[in-house]
């Protein structure tokens, strides 16, 4: 088994003139592969290879963020980023009652992710802050769209202690490999 990460991208940040509002801009290209193999012997003895996995991912990502503070009390920041999901999945297992290597799933290709969010922070006092959000997330692989609100308290107690408190709806989207794995129980199986 063995598996590598890497990431590799360019940030900009741009502050307008009246030094309340920013700009930023992330590209980034990263990737994953992970290999697995499991090997087993059957009660002759005899070696089997029982699952072979190789998974590989490649993402495009960009990201633009304006960033505004309206005062000393409240500040609003809202964005979007678009991914280009590159994937190349390969998966096989032994079928010991068909005495067969079968593929759980063997696929290439890409997918877009697009995200849209705001969020407004607002200082209720010198101790207690109120950050508010909501968060759009669009999977073009399935045409799956999640809509996430998000509320969060948090109270400065001393200057190394503070309280917060946090809720909303969060999504995730799961890899890539569980939306394309294609498995087939064939007659004989018996849960």
């Amino acid at each position: 088994d063995n598996g590598n990460v890497w990431i590799t991208g360019i940030t900009n940040t741009y502050l307008v003139s009246d030094k309340k509002t920013s700009f930023k801009t992330v590209l980034a290209v990263m990737g994953d592969d992970n290999k697995m193999v499991n090997d087993t012997m059957d009660n002759k003895y005899a070696e089997h290879n029982i699952y072979n996995e190789n998974l590989g991912y490649t993402t495009i990502r960009a990201a633009f963020t304006v960033n505004h503070k309206f005062n000393a009390l409240s500040t609003m920041r809202a964005g979007v980023i678009f991914s280009d999901e590159f994937y190349n999945l390969q998966s096989s297992g032994f079928d010991f009652a068909k005495e067969d290597t079968v593929t759980v799933f063997n696929n290439k290709g890409n997918t877009y992710v697009a995200q849209a969010f705001t969020e407004w922070k607002y200082r209720l006092t010198d101790k207690i802050t109120m950050n508010l959000g909501i968060q759009y997330l669009h999977l073009f692989l399935n045409n799956d769209n999640s809509l996430e609100p998000r509320a969060g308290l948090s109270w400065q107690l001393n200057n190394k202690n503070s309280f917060s408190l946090g809720a909303g709806l969060v999504s995730r989207i799961e890899p890539l490999s569980v939306y394309l794995t294609n498995t087939n129980i064939h007659e004989n199986y018996n849960p």
